[in-house]
């Protein structure tokens, strides 16, 4: 039962972790390539239109697994901050791999998924 109510957190934070390594590659591929000011910002505009698609889809999809108590916790202020705080972790852990950075990923995911499901803050 539990297990079943985190995949689609689970799902919904790998997804969203996808859209920003897509957003990061793209920074990448732009700082790579000599552009100018409009070309930058249609670029970033893009960037971003893509990510708010994705991460609208996513929580549709999750909305109608998740209580109402859990979509406030995920959208509240520090429901976000913990969310790109996993990611972060997440990004980080995936381009400078070691036992401390997935260590910080796992703690800052676990902490986010038990604040989603159960309400319980971190100390």
């Amino acid at each position: 039962m539990m297990k079943s109510r985190l995949f689609p957190v689970i799902t919904a934070a790998v997804a969203l972790l996808v859209a920003f390594s897509i957003g990061f590659l793209i920074m990448l591929w732009r700082d790579a390539q000599p552009v100018d000011a409009d070309q930058a910002l249609e670029l970033d505009q893009l960037n971003e239109s893509n990510v708010k698609q994705m991460q609208e889809g996513l929580s549709d999809r999750v909305a109608g697994t998740m209580t109402s108590e859990q979509q406030e916790r995920m959208q509240s202020p520090l429901g976000l901050a913990m969310f790109r705080k996993c990611v972060e972790w997440s990004e980080f852990n995936e381009n400078h791999p070691s036992d401390a950075s997935r260590d910080n990923e796992q703690r800052a995911c676990t902490e986010f998924r038990r604040y989603i499901e159960s309400g319980t803050v971190p100390e």
